[in-house]
């Protein structure tokens, strides 16, 4: 899965589904206790059966604001909505502390360490500055 950083604004703005890839058409919020979830609405358009008009729409399930608070207790990182920002760095920050921490075998260690070395170098690629070379007068 690829981390896409969203917020309320951006999704706003942008209007696009990150659960579906679907344009959508309003931002719902539903509080339940203290916590707050989200989801995309998108308008279907309309459906008549007999006099009565009624309005079609699907919702697709963005997760709360903050973080998923009972998956997280059972877990050793904890695992936030998809409208959290940064939540791609908390993740290998809390999974690198895990690591570090964990029995590991020497087999299972070196396939960990084999896994980060490939995403440090697919990083380093993607984001590193490109070379400009001198253009011929």
């Amino acid at each position: 899965m690829v981390e896409v950083r969203i917020s309320l604004e951006d999704l706003s703005r942008t209007r696009i589904c990150p659960r579906c890839g679907r344009k959508f058409s309003y931002l719902e919020k539903h509080r339940r206790g203290d916590r707050i979830y989200v989801y995309a609405v998108h308008y279907e358009g309309y459906s008549k059966s007999g006099r009565r008009i009624s309005k079609r729409i699907t919702k697709c399930y963005l997760g709360p604001v903050e973080e998923y608070e009972y998956v997280s207790a059972l877990q050793p990182i904890t695992l936030y909505g998809l409208l959290k920002k940064g939540r791609l760095y908390s993740y290998v920050r809390e999974l690198t502390s895990f690591v570090m921490k964990a029995p590991l075998s020497k087999e299972l260690a070196i396939q960990i360490a084999e896994q980060f070395e490939e995403a440090a170098e697919v990083l380093r690629k993607r984001f590193s500055p490109k070379k400009s070379f001198p253009r011929n007068t």
